[in-house]
């Protein structure tokens, strides 16, 4: 599994991505996606869909003990996200914003990210801190946090897909992210 756009994933890999998507929200998705990995690898071994493999061990009350153990965090966010995505069965081939807002644990960004990043031609900004510092940065007034009002998202929406134009927005959204990693990065060290 990869945090890059990827428009060819699968079944099972829609799954997996969408779980990296909800356990990623306000946490490095570095550090998130090989906890994901790890956590798909041991629940999912066969790789017959994440979403059922920890239906089948919630069952079996064996769940909540992978996840801790994955050190997923947002313990019972995930629990009943993963509960309610196993049993809503959604086709994440062809699901919208609106019906992957109905998840628990998935918000407007969650929502925009898992579509952008899974299918092609999408036009959605993935308000994370990164795009809100670059919207400041073209002299936007935007918050450091996602906005949590809906009409609030769809402002700041427009807005980012004003000054993205024709481009694609999924394309300069992974370019600030991965540039304003290595700022990150930089003043750490």
């Amino acid at each position: 599994m990869t945090n890059k756009p990827d428009f060819n994933r699968d079944e099972n890999e829609l799954e997996a991505f969408l779980v990296f998507a909800m356990a990623t929200a306000g946490k490095s998705a570095e550090v998130t996606l090989r906890k994901v990995c790890t956590f798909v690898e041991d629940v999912d071994p066969n790789g017959d869909g994440i979403l059922s493999a920890c239906g089948q061990i919630d069952q079996l009350g064996m769940l909540n003990e992978k996840v801790h153990e994955h050190r997923l965090g947002n313990y019972k966010r995930f629990m009943r996200f993963v509960r309610q995505a196993w049993r809503t069965n959604l086709d994440l081939a062809t699901c919208t914003v609106s019906e992957l807002e109905t998840l628990h644990g998935i918000g407007p960004k969650t929502a925009r990210f898992f579509l952008s990043f899974t299918r092609p031609g999408q036009r959605f900004a993935i308000l994370d801190r990164h795009i809100l510092a670059w919207l400041r940065e073209h002299g936007v007034k935007a918050p450091k946090n996602t906005p949590t009002q809906a009409h609030k998202y769809a402002e700041l929406e427009r807005k980012f897909l004003a000054l993205v134009g024709d481009g694609d927005p999924t394309q300069v959204d992974y370019q600030i992210w991965k540039s304003k990693r290595r700022e990150c990065k930089c003043q750490s060290n």
